[in-house]
């Protein structure tokens, strides 16, 4: 019996800047983000901010097609994204599952 590879693609940005200023720089609404000091839900404290967008989790046996979809909004954006370089630790477009996790 063949199963379906059950992953999940995502863009983010990890550094020490505000995500509602790369929210309104770039016009997209993240679908997770936070800011560096903001407490997490058991208490501890975020050391870097996030923004993230996306999420694309519909199956599909080509994670590249999961790939198109996750950067289609920020398709003509790369201008503005290269100014996201300086104040980042990290620009990544990840692909997930449930055993592992890594950056493309």
């Amino acid at each position: 019996m063949k199963t379906n590879n059950r992953c999940y693609t995502y863009f983010t940005i990890v550094g020490d800047f505000d995500p509602i200023a790369i929210s309104n720089r770039l016009g997209i609404e993240p679908c997770e983000s936070w800011k560096k000091g903001d407490l997490r839900r058991n208490g501890s404290v975020h050391e870097s901010s996030r923004w993230s967008c996306g999420r694309c989790d519909e199956y599909d046996p080509d994670v590249g097609n999961q790939l198109r979809k996750t950067i289609a909004d920020l398709q003509g954006k790369a201008k503005k994204l290269r100014r996201f370089a300086r104040i980042s630790t990290r620009i990544s477009i990840w692909k997930s599952s449930p055993n592992f996790m890594s950056a493309r």
